[in-house]
């Protein structure tokens, strides 16, 4: 039968219709036609065909199922908003080898209650994003070298429309697993204008973190001094491993004191003095859960 929106999860009916403005596109791997993509009886059967003919403010859902491929969202189309209708969790973006699944360039993309896996090949990425304003609601990343990379365009890049500068980010209720690293804060150094830069206001809230053998956020510094500013981590729990061993470190922040944010109210399932969080000064430390009680001290 057709899927319809009233048999989307209640939950998600609020988010999905701040993308109804504009067109609509219906893409199905199991059961689409290849047709025009205007309705589930005519959907696509690939997502890599509804990014290419929607364009900026429309919305794309698409039909339970996997969709195989390495996909881009191009920075000149901003605004969409991509829906993975039914349940949740029952919408994967799978990807093979060493390549990155989603790549998010445009600014103010919306992914709502979409997974994304890789088939656990060293390289593979599962998000990498470098477009300003995503919005990323009720999603799994799984199965991947890193699951999420953040980073940005240069100014110079931005200028020439090449990528967006990938601030002001959400994450909210998304879940990291099945790595080595969950997510990953890259800085850049722009060779053209001059000048070192750090992703911008990037914010994880109520995510959980768990079987990510190396560290469950990390930053990547390459030749910049600051990876990171502005960065939130709040309500989020971070796991061990399905074993119950643990990973090389939980957080994974402490390159530079130049790094800014704030990690609150997140729980954590050692000691905080164990060495598994490393953190900078500038990342502010306010009242964060793990078994020793409630830890307010930079574990630094």
């Amino acid at each position: 039968m057709p899927i319809k929106e009233r048999n989307l999860d209640s939950s998600l009916k609020s988010l999905i219709r701040q993308g109804a403005k504009g067109n609509r596109y219906y893409a199905d791997a199991a059961a689409g036609t290849g047709g025009g993509g205007s309705s589930w009886g005519d959907a696509y059967d690939d997502f890599a065909t509804a990014i290419t003919r929607a364009a900026s403010g429309d919305t794309i859902y698409l039909a339970p199922g996997d969709y195989a491929g390495a996909f881009t969202i191009p920075v000149g189309k901003s605004n969409l908003t991509i829906v993975g209708a039914g349940a949740r969790g029952s919408v994967f973006l799978t990807g093979s080898g060493a390549t990155t699944t989603l790549t998010n360039n445009a600014n103010r993309t919306h992914l709502v209650n979409i997974s994304i896996e890789g088939d656990e090949t060293g390289g593979s990425v599962g998000l990498l994003n470098r477009g300003r304003g995503l919005r990323y609601e009720v999603g799994r990343i799984l199965n991947v070298a890193t699951c999420a990379k953040f980073t940005l365009g240069t100014p110079t890049e931005v200028t020439a429309g090449t990528y967006g500068d990938g601030s002001d980010t959400l994450c909210e209720d998304v879940e990291f697993s099945w790595a080595t690293n969950g997510v990953e804060l890259i800085g850049v150094e722009d060779l053209v204008g001059g000048g070192d830069f750090g992703t911008t206001q990037n914010r994880f809230r109520r995510c959980v973190f768990h079987n990510l053998s190396a560290a469950s956020v990390t930053e990547t510094p390459s030749d910049v001094t600051q990876s990171f500013r502005d960065l939130e981590l709040s309500d989020c729990i971070f796991q061990r491993v399905e074993a119950g061993t643990e990973p090389t470190k939980y957080l994974d922040l402490n390159d530079d004191n130049a790094n800014t944010g704030i990690v609150t109210r997140c729980s954590f399932p050692s000691a905080l003095a164990s060495g598994k969080n490393l953190v900078s000064t500038g990342l502010i430390w306010v009242s964060n859960y793990h078994t020793g009680g409630v830890s307010t001290g930079v574990p630094s």
